[in-house]
């Protein structure tokens, strides 16, 4: 740039675009978590996803099972990021101020509508997943769930499962019934499992250890099958728990925020009728119909679960799985690549002379003639003179 002024100078380019977000790891380290809020990116669609979401804490809404969708690059994860903070802190506290100050800017009442949703002290219990991590739905739930609670410090709140209910059942024959217990060690032994290692992979929901149990406990209490009073099913822990934290502890609920869920979805898209694929449809209805009781499952993939479901699914079986999920999907051009590039470059003149140079530069004639050249060209059609200059010649 002429005159020893330097492009720097004069615009910058938002650092939050180009950096690759792990929800759960930038959730939990402060530093990244903050540098993080401070550079997101909302974009229209983010804007308009992040609304819909809003929506969805009235307690009569029904649109909690949540789809978030879109290719490499258009910001999935980060937006995922701003929501755990956004459930998890009050509108007013400082760490949200840079990214409502941004959506403010572009859509002031989406703004006003978001911030006024979570205008409250009351805050909710957000659980984290990542996809490929565990075997199963239901595994990945239930102990992401038990991490966010110790986490938290919430431990008078960690609820009971089959699993737990299995430890206790073996520590009650040790007490009151030695000769089940013995019986019970024996054929352990046998299947080369020492008391320990087996309790221990029940802490750490193990189905097979659990699918052991149940094979050995009519051997040893005379046919009885093992039938749990809690059972697994991750609708039930999660009810009973946000009925507690809700009585007990002020919370509005559970957010689950699922992150590269697309394997699930192939699994539901290759055999719907599977338990897997049961387990995470009736989780999705049961937050769905949660009512007051309000559990989210935000879930994040590169593709739409039509996507996933061409050539293996009916219509009739995709629209039955589909209408468990509203779908929110996010494109990095929603707005055009010119409105991308008017967000992500900012003006910051630093100064006079810089400034008084983009002055120089803003009133050129040239501009007028960029002007007349779009409209000769047909681009942009639709789009009148002060979008024209704002996004494309300005900007």
């Amino acid at each position: 740039m002429g005159n020893g002024h330097k492009i720097s100078g004069i615009v910058k380019i938002s650092a939050g675009y180009s950096t690759e977000v792990d929800i759960e790891r930038d959730f939990l380290d402060s530093r990244e978590n903050d540098k993080k809020l401070k550079w997101y990116v909302p974009l229209k669609s983010h804007r308009e996803a992040f609304y819909s979401i809003s929506k969805e804490i009235h307690p009569t809404e029904d649109k909690r099972a949540l789809l978030i969708t879109g290719s490499y690059g258009t910001g999935k994860s980060h937006l995922g990021l701003i929501l755990a903070n956004y459930f998890t802190l009050p509108s007013w506290n400082e760490k949200l101020e840079p990214v409502f100050e941004k959506i403010k800017g572009k859509d002031p009442a989406a703004g006003k509508f978001i911030i006024d949703k979570r205008n409250t002290e009351r805050s909710y219990l957000v659980v984290l997943c990542t996809g490929g991590v565990y075997e199963s739905f239901e595994r990945a739930l239930i102990v992401n769930l038990h991490e966010t609670i110790k986490r938290d410090k919430l431990t008078k709140f960690i609820p009971s499962t089959a699993f737990s209910e299995v430890t206790e059942k073996i520590d009650r024959w040790e007490i009151e019934y030695p000769l089940v217990f013995k019986d019970f060690k024996k054929i352990l032994k046998e299947k080369v499992q020492t008391l320990e290692i087996f309790k221990d992979k029940l802490k750490h929901f193990d189905e097979e250890t659990y699918r052991i149990f149940c094979e050995i406990h009519p051997r040893v209490t005379g046919g009885t099958d093992f039938i749990p009073y809690y059972g697994k099913e991750p609708s039930k822990v999660f009810q009973r728990l946000i009925k507690r934290l809700r009585k007990e502890a002020g919370y509005q609920g559970i957010v689950v925020i699922f992150d590269e869920f697309g394997k699930h979805l192939e699994q539901i898209a290759s055999n719907p009728n599977s338990d897997e694929s049961i387990r995470i449809q009736n989780f999705a209805q049961y937050c769905k119909r949660s009512g007051e009781d309000q559990c989210f499952f935000i879930v994040v993939a590169h593709g739409s679960l039509r996507d996933y479901a061409k050539g293996k699914m009916s219509d009739e079986e995709w629209k039955k799985v589909s209408g468990r999920f509203e779908e929110l999907n996010l494109t990095g051009i929603d707005e055009g690549i010119e409105e991308l590039l008017d967000t992500i470059i900012i003006h910051q003149p630093t100064e006079p002379e810089a400034n008084k140079l983009w002055d120089e530069v803003g009133s050129s004639p040239e501009w007028e003639e960029l002007y007349e050249m779009i409209l000769k060209l047909g681009l942009y059609p639709g789009k009148d003179r002060n979008w024209i200059f704002d996004k494309i010649i300005e900007g």
